[in-house]
Formats: structure tokens, C-alpha cells, sequence
């Protein structure tokens, strides 16, 4: 996406500036001078145009490979993420982050990197992606692999210690596990209305959930557009 931007600035600028000198040459320049300068700037302004074309379509084509792309890993993620259970017994547990830590990140990490948006300078759209949908599973991530070597020390009995690793997978867990007190009837009256309560818990993958929810949402509109997706659920629907 960086190259295909760069290159419809540069042939953006060339088309409007040789447009320019054209129409400058042209009409202001009465002389054989004027028009030898003249076809010199058209000829600019034909090349620089069908080049600006030529990257217009280079970058929408990497623009939508790049999110598509993007979009597929992080799935694959926030589906292996979906499989925790709070209720797992601690060993269970670490052999999950184990195997967590050992996804290969870089293309996933590689697809944000390359991802830069025409006409965003204030990288709004790059910023959304990177705090809504990146930033959220990399703190997990990097939790995760801070507390590897813990856990491998742990199984291989070399540094065993039952109460550290509870701790240290309850600092991973707050950063996508959403634990919920609630209150739940335990008793009730002849009318049916409760009487007495018992505290509970519920628990919800919370990074999965919002994660996911963007993908399906803003990003998808971002990755599509609002003209495409209405024309595809027009499709569906005939």
C-alpha cells in the first residue's frame, strides 16, 4: 500500500501541474515556442495520467489484499483465544499459552505494518485498526511471552510453583477475560418473586467478542465500502 500511495501522489501532482502548463502554454503563449511547450506538457499530462490510473488501481487491489489478509489471521487468533476456559485446572491452562506463544505473529504483524491510507493524514483509519482490533490482542500477546519461560520452568519441574502461576495467569487472563459478579434467586416466594439471592460469576471472552465485532463491522465497511456491501446484500437478497 506505502509504494502504490506514494506513487498516486507523486503522478497526482505531475498530472496537475503539467495540466496546468498546458493550459498556461496554450492560451498564453501565442508563438511556435509556446506550442512546441505546449505539446511537451500534454504529452506530461497524458503519461502522468495513465500512470496515476495505473496506481489508483495497483493501490485499491493492495489495499483490499492487505485488509482481507489482515482480517483472515486475526480470526484465526481470536479462535484459538475463544478456546480458553476460566474453568481449566492450572496445568490445562499453561499448556494452553504454551502453545498460544508458539503462532507465528510476524505476517499478521507484517499485514498492520503495510497497511497506510490514502488520503488520512491523520492516519484516523490506521489508528482505528491499530487501537480496536490490533493493539488488544497484542497485549495478550506480549503477556503471554513475558511469562513463557515461567511455565516451561514449571512443567519441566525446574522452577515449580503452583501459587506464582496462578498469579501470573491471572494477569494474563484480565487482559481478555471479563469476569462478571452477578446476583442469582436462590429462594422464592408463593408469588413466585425472589427472596434471597446467591452471588455468582460469569465470565466472557471479551477480546474475542469485541474484536470480532469490529471485523464484522466498521472494518468490513472499511475493507468493502458502503456502496459494496449494499450491493452485495442486494444481491443476497434477490
Amino acid at each position: 500500500m506505502k509504494v502504490y500511495k506514494i506513487s498516486v501522489y507523486i503522478t497526482m501532482g505531475l498530472t496537475i501541474l503539467s495540466a496546468l502548463a498546458t493550459l498556461i502554454t496554450h492560451y498564453r503563449i501565442n508563438s511556435s515556442e509556446g506550442d512546441f511547450w505546449s505539446n511537451v506538457a500534454l504529452a506530461i499530462f497524458g503519461s502522468a495520467f495513465l500512470t496515476l490510473i495505473t496506481s489508483l488501481i495497483g493501490y485499491f487491489v493492495e489495499r483490499r489484499r492487505i485488509l482481507q489478509d489482515f482480517s483472515s489471521r486475526t480470526k484465526i487468533i481470536l479462535k484459538q483465544l475463544n478456546k480458553y476456559q476460566v474453568d481449566w485446572p492450572v496445568e490445562k491452562k499453561i499448556d494452553f499459552f504454551l502453545s498460544y506463544a508458539e503462532n507465528d505473529m510476524i505476517a499478521w504483524d507484517s499485514e498492520l505494518r503495510n497497511m497506510d491510507f490514502l488520503f488520512d493524514k491523520k492516519r484516523n483509519k490506521f489508528h482505528y485498526v491499530y487501537y480496536k482490533i490490533y493493539k488488544p490482542i497484542m497485549d495478550v500477546n506480549r503477556s503471554v511471552n513475558e511469562h513463557v519461560l515461567n511455565f516451561q520452568l514449571h512443567k519441566d519441574k525446574s522452577g515449580k510453583n503452583d501459587e506464582m502461576m496462578r498469579i501470573f495467569i491471572e494477569e494474563i487472563e484480565c487482559l481478555f477475560i471479563n469476569k462478571v459478579d452477578c446476583q442469582i434467586p436462590k429462594d422464592i416466594d408463593k408469588d413466585g418473586e425472589p427472596i434471597d439471592f446467591m452471588m455468582a460469576s460469569s465470565c466472557g471472552n471479551e477480546v474475542v467478542e469485541k474484536v470480532f465485532a469490529e471485523l464484522n463491522g466498521k472494518y468490513y465497511e472499511l475493507m468493502y465500502g458502503k456502496r459494496k456491501i449494499k450491493k452485495m446484500e442486494k444481491k443476497e437478497k434477490q
